[in-house]
């Protein structure tokens, strides 16, 4: 995550606006991530101290206001987009017609740590994940 941040803040003292992506929506859904186990979800209240504590973290690094630089040049703010405006009025019919096309279960179920869980779930008498 530093890396990234560090690219926001360059890509900020060159000129440009400086755009994170913070992931309400992501957070929401969970990603094991190659875990054998399901990731703990999270609630509404705990996302939204999340996404305060990760800009709270930006600011250390980013400039959120325009301004004019020492030298004159102009700083352009960054900005802070939550990835959940873009999925929050979508039913799982159209989510999948539109973003499932591009996934492929076979390379989901080739991944080691979805074979695992699979086979967890088959021990303890479940149908799969």
């Amino acid at each position: 995550n530093l890396v990234a941040i560090m690219a926001l803040a360059h890509f900020q003292r060159a000129g440009h606006r400086p755009i994170a992506i913070v992931g309400g929506a992501t957070g929401l859904i969970g990603d094991p991530s190659g875990r054998t186990s399901e990731r703990d979800q999270i609630q509404g209240e705990t996302i939204q101290k999340n996404l305060r504590g990760i800009q709270e973290n930006l600011t250390r690094f980013l400039q959120f206001d325009d301004s004019v630089a020492e030298d004159g040049t102009h700083v352009f703010g960054a900005k802070i987009l939550n990835n959940m405006a873009w999925y929050e009025d979508k039913n799982v019919v159209q989510f999948i017609r539109e973003v499932g096309k591009y996934f492929r279960l076979s390379s989901m179920l080739a991944k080691e740590s979805v074979k695992i869980r699979l086979e967890q779930s088959k021990e303890e008498g479940g149908g799969g994940m």
